[in-house]
């Protein structure tokens, strides 16, 4: 406003102080444009430039999906995690990321985690490792729902008419359009989960570990690499604990460790409360919440 006013009285304008409009040469007083920004103007305009793509999406009207009506499996969502958090590689034993694919049925809300399901990088065993956590523990998906990827949209997944996955299993594979994650809600909240559980570890690495807590914790797993190189036992316990001192949490001695604690997370997970699902009284307490991913599975089984 102190630059439209200083350019303005620069060409002659006065500012506007009357009830009535601006006349000629007249530009409105500050408190003005405030309640015109405040009241008036586009809520969506004003956050356009530092949002853009998906971003931009929270603030414009959408149409929530339900659930309404679903049986399970009719529809199955599957994303993946690039986990915040380093753990012993399968075979170097150095700490590294993995990728951790998750598959979500949309009737009962349930989440879905295999050891297939868990890789060094994204690819196109680890994505299916997330379908055949589905099919293993409770059968077939009629719509599964991915990543916009190559590693899925090929003929050996879904594109060959007779030798594809899809074909051969009579199941529809659907893709989120580019820049639109809001449309894979269910899989991008279980992210969420997934990183508020990741705080737990020592070797996390969101935004809110410290960074020289960091770089310490990094040179003990480092230490602690060298020790299960040299097969000193005594060495390895010391500085796992040490590590786990400074990083105020778990540290993962071995890939199996690793894989057993994202599978357990996913279990409690699945017997929490979930808002989206119908609501029940409990049977201790006898208050009324909201059923549980695992007692939704079970009711649709029952019938």
């Amino acid at each position: 406003y102190d630059k439209m006013a200083a350019k303005l009285n620069g060409l002659g304008w006065s500012v506007h102080n009357g009830s009535k409009a601006c006349g000629l040469a007249e530009y409105p007083d500050y408190s003005t444009v405030c309640r015109w920004y405040k009241d008036k103007y586009s809520k969506l305009d004003a956050h356009k430039g530092r949002n853009t793509g998906s971003a931009m999406n929270p603030y414009k009207f959408a149409h929530k999906r339900t659930s309404d009506g679903m049986w399970p499996l009719l529809e199955v969502h599957s994303d993946g995690w690039a986990t915040k958090f380093t753990a012993p590689h399968p075979v170097s034993g150095k700490f590294v990321t993995y990728e951790v694919w998750h598959s979500h049925d949309v009737a009962t809300r349930k989440a879905y985690v295999h050891e297939r399901s868990i890789g060094l990088s994204e690819n196109m065993m680890v994505i299916l490792g997330s379908l055949y956590a589905v099919c293993a523990e409770d059968g077939e998906p009629v719509v599964w729902q991915t990543d916009n990827t190559g590693s899925v949209k090929n003929d050996r997944v879904e594109f060959d008419p007779s030798a594809s996955i899809a074909a051969r299993r009579g199941m529809t594979i659907v893709h989120n359009l580019p820049g639109n994650s809001q449309a894979n809600g269910i899989a991008e909240s279980f992210n969420r989960y997934l990183y508020e559980r990741s705080k737990d570890l020592a070797t996390f690495q969101g935004r809110e570990m410290d960074s020289l807590a960091a770089k310490r914790t990094l040179r003990i797993t480092q230490a602690m690499v060298r020790a299960m190189q040299a097969s000193d036992a005594v060495e390895v316990a010391r500085l796992r604990a040490e590590a786990q001192k400074t990083g105020c949490g778990m540290v993962f001695g071995s890939y199996s460790e690793a894989v057993a604690w994202l599978k357990k997370i996913v279990v409690e997970f699945n017997d929490m409360p979930h808002r989206e699902l119908p609501k029940i009284t409990d049977a201790e307490s006898g208050k009324r919440r909201h059923m549980t991913p695992n007692e939704r599975m079970a009711d649709f089984v029952a019938d």
